[in-house]
């Protein structure tokens, strides 16, 4: 195990976050423990906040809009600000009173909290459920396995299709699946021969008695442009 720890820095925007992340991906053999501080700027904002509170000013605004930009930018739920509405009950709490040191260290976790979270999830959001829907599926019977734009696909035989789907759903993975047929060999095609292919596949594909085409022809992705 290796302890790696993030300062504000570090986490101060949804890149720094990317960044730091892809660091900790690459140690994953080491089995890290992370610990973070809190996203960069924000411990001044909560005790701009605190003290402005106590003179009778409860607000998160800018706080809340750092924390917002930077969900948004990784794509990463709402949910996880939740946090945010404890920290508002705190500083109302304190309103018009005099600050002490429980109520400010009290205040300043938040920071910690929200980064962590955050950090956290987006990780996850990155890899951790990938790696291990990747072991599950092969665990599973699967033969290939691809990623990409947050969607993973999963190559099985016919046979295997069943206790794989089945397997990952049970899991509390969401599955779309569908029995199709996969080339094991592809056929080039140009001219009027890819011409003449497309418009027999346009055909079959609207014949009301035909639910799915496959082929295995192979045709350049700027050639086929120009024929459509």
């Amino acid at each position: 195990m290796i302890i790696m720890k993030f300062g504000g820095t570090s986490l101060g925007s949804s890149s720094k976050i990317k960044e730091a992340a892809n660091i900790v991906k690459s140690y994953l053999d080491s089995e890290p423990a992370i610990i973070v501080s809190a996203i960069g700027g924000i411990t001044d904002m909560v005790i701009g906040a605190v003290e402005a509170a106590s003179k009778g000013k409860v607000d998160l605004g800018d706080i809340r809009k750092k924390h917002e930009g930077i969900i948004g930018d990784l794509g990463l739920d709402s949910k996880i600000l939740d946090d945010l509405d404890a920290l508002e009950e705190l500083l109302t709490s304190v309103k018009d009173v005099q600050i002490n040191t429980k109520d400010m260290d009290s205040a300043l976790s938040f920071g910690e909290r929200l980064s962590s979270k955050i950090f956290a999830a987006y990780l996850e959001k990155e890899g951790v459920d990938e790696d291990i829907v990747l072991e599950k599926s092969l665990e599973l019977g699967a033969d290939d396995f691809e990623s990409e734009n947050d969607v993973i696909e999963i190559t099985t035989s016919q046979e295997a299709f069943g206790d794989v789907s089945n397997g990952l759903e049970k899991e509390g993975f969401e599955i779309a699946g569908e029995v199709g047929l996969t080339p094991v060999n592809s056929v080039n095609v140009t001219g009027n021969d890819a011409k003449q292919l497309l418009l027999l596949l346009e055909k079959l594909e609207d014949h009301e008695d035909i639910q799915k085409v496959y082929s295995n022809f192979d045709l350049d992705e700027c050639e086929m442009e120009s024929l459509l």
